[in-house]
Formats: C-alpha cells, structure tokens, sequence
C-alpha cells in the first residue's frame, strides 16, 4: 500500500475535523478527501477536501471544496479545533462553494447532484432539528400523513419513513392514553360505601340509582387556566342545583380516569339520565366521566 493510501484515512478525518466552516444556523452533514497526492516538497502532501452542511434557516446543502498542503506529521495530529478563529494546519491554498437547492423543493432532480446517503443525513437532521414532520400530517386524521410531490426520491423515502415511525409512535402513545383515561377505582361515599370500577358490575346501590348514576369530576385542570377555573365554579352551581332539585349526590375518592382524585367536586349523582350526564361531562374541565345504568355496568363517556 502507498503512502498516499495510508493517509486517505486521516486526510477523510481531516475534512470533517477542519473543513467545515462553522456558519451559525449550519450542521455539518459529513466530509471526505477527495484526492491525496504528494507535491515535490519532502513529506508534503495535496490534499482536497469535500464538505456538505446543511443550512437550517432554508434547509438548503452547501458543498464546500478546499485545497491544503498538509505533512504527515500534521495529518497525524490529534489537535483538532476549539473555535472560528483557531488555524488550520498546514497551508490552505484554495476553496470553491455550490449552494444546493432546498431538501424540499417540487423540483426534486435539482439534488441529484447530492451523494444518497448525504440527502439521508441532512433530511434526518433538519427533521431532528426543526421538528418539521408535523407539517405533513393532516388535521382530519391525526395518524394520516400527505407528503408534497416532486420531491427527490431519497428526501420522499427518508420523509415516508420518519413520518411512519413518527405515526406509529403517535398511535401508540394514543392507546396508552385510552387505556389510561379509562381507568377508574372509586368509592361513592356513602354511609354503605359504593366500589366502582371500571369494566366491573357496581354493586350496592340498586335502590338508589333511579334512572342511572353520573359519575364525575369537574374539578379544575391542573394547570389552573381561568378557563378551567369558569368551568370548575359552573359545574359547583350545577352540582348546586341538582341538590336543590332534590338528587342525592355524594363524593366520589380514588383514581377518576387515570388520576387521583379527592375533590370538592368529584361527584356521584343519583336518578339522572345518560343524556344529562354527557351535557355534564362536557361542561367538566376533564371532559370524561361514568354513566351507571339498568345494567350496573361503568360506561365511559367522553365530551
């Protein structure tokens, strides 16, 4: 193997080491030599280096080409740079510099110019960075994403891809979250405590429950909006009112869609309709609750 072989490895380190120009708003996307060949001064070596960053403000690729006469020794050398205003070893002799169309453009063979797997780092990166992906999903189906035509092959399947990973991560973390949501384990506090649970029959309250039992929780969100406080003092009043109206209501402790409750207004009502209970659902800063009906059986319901 040459000499010149032996230092194509180091002369690759050295581009992406010393090459890339450090412009703010820019990532270094990768970097090799693209030439090592030796000069007529002893243990001197040409070396011209390719560079590729990508410009976050536009998402456009710069092709950066540079020309230095480097020894041996300085291709050995571990130091690499700390700042803009550090020197490059060696002697820079020349640069040359393309600017590169937008990742995104409609006119997608404008990057065929651009290696494959340089069009993969950079979409990854600008993705990762500027969390750009939400952009193709649509407002119908939150799971569904479009992306734009025209687009260069390899920006489509790095899009296609991300945006499948990204929909199934959604999916997932939506499961767990109905899963969560509709999770209950409280007791009606009665003078004969009530147990109800989710997918459970509720037992003990028969004689009482009339048309069915609303179970709910219109205390204010955790984040304590004015918002969520309006609604938390509505719901009061017509918590008020059903006890005004002559309905049994009693407080309710335990986990109310996923989350400890022991509130003011966390609330079993008595002899209410289903429909009722759904227009009280809604007005609750949750927005989820429990109808018990005829069949004694906890039914989830949500604005």
């Amino acid at each position: 193997m040459s000499k010149v072989d032996e230092l194509k490895h180091l002369a690759d380190l050295f581009a992406r080491t010393w090459c890339y120009d450090w412009k703010f708003g820019h990532r270094l996307i990768d970097g090799n030599a693209i030439y090592v060949k030796e000069v007529v001064d002893p243990d001197c070596f040409e070396v011209r280096t390719c560079t590729w960053a990508l410009d976050l403000e536009n998402a456009q690729l710069e092709r950066t080409e540079e020309v230095h006469r480097l020894t041996e020794k300085d291709l050995l050398s571990k130091k690499q740079p700390t700042g803009v205003q550090d020197d490059t070893p060696g002697e820079f002799v020349d640069i040359d510099q393309w600017l590169m169309p937008s990742l995104f453009t409609e006119n997608g063979s404008d990057l065929d110019g651009v290696p494959e797997d340089v069009l993969t780092k950079a979409v990854e990166k600008y993705s990762e960075e500027r969390d750009c992906l939400w952009d193709y999903f649509t407002e119908d189906d939150p799971f569904e994403f479009v992306l734009p035509a025209g687009l260069h092959p390899t920006v489509h399947d790095v899009l296609q891809r991300l945006c499948q990973k990204e929909a199934r991560k959604l999916r997932a973390e939506a499961a767990a979250h109905e899963r969560e949501i509709r999770n209950f384990d409280l007791t009606i506090q009665m003078n004969s405590p009530v147990v109800v649970k989710s997918g459970q029959l509720v037992e003990g309250a028969s004689s009482l429950i009339g048309q069915g039992v609303a179970v709910l929780n219109g205390m204010p969100k955790y984040c304590g909006s004015a918002g969520s406080q309006r609604e938390a003092l509505s719901f009061k009043k017509w918590v008020e009112s059903q006890v005004a109206g002559g309905r049994l209501v009693f407080p309710v402790k335990g986990v109310f869609a996923g989350n400890a409750t022991d509130g003011s207004l966390a609330v079993a009502v008595f002899d209410i309709s289903r429909h009722e209970t759904e227009e009280a659902v809604r007005s609750t800063a949750i927005g989820f609750g429990l109808f018990i009906g005829d069949d004694f059986m906890p039914q989830f319901i949500s604005r």
